[in-house]
């Protein structure tokens, strides 16, 4: 009876060990994950700004083009010519910057997508451990 009680507990400690290197195993994973919800949330935050600055760009963009269309209608003579050159400058300024902003906007994608992946692949790992 001696020997079949211990066999039995060192059974159940053997099985404790194991569980408890599951259960370190899953937190570490856990901890991966909320590692990658919160890289996913800098993305959409940077997403945000991105979206933020392409709206100033726009509007930046409207108000350039009704100063143009003002100064058109003020019929400015040659003289003038320096306030056109400003606001063309102006204007391939904002368009750099549009292009720019969508590249980064695209990287971002790009990087949002990884992360998703990589979240589902620690998510798959885990359904695997049970």
């Amino acid at each position: 009876q001696n020997t079949v009680n211990h066999r039995l507990k060192e059974a159940a400690a053997r099985e404790e060990k194991r569980l408890e290197a599951i259960v370190k195993q899953n937190n570490a994973r856990m901890e991966e994950v909320n590692d990658i919800v919160a890289l996913i949330r800098t993305q959409q935050e940077k997403d945000a700004e991105h979206r933020e600055a392409q709206l100033l760009i726009q509007k930046e963009r409207a108000r350039l083009k009704r100063e143009e269309i003002e100064l058109r209608q003020r019929n400015l003579d040659t003289g003038k010519s320096d306030e056109w050159k400003k606001i063309a400058e102006q204007q391939v300024q904002l368009d750099t910057r549009s292009r720019q902003l969508e590249k980064d906007r695209q990287k971002n994608d790009i990087k949002l997508q990884q992360l998703v992946i990589a979240q589902q692949e620690i998510a798959r790992k885990q359904q695997e451990s049970f």
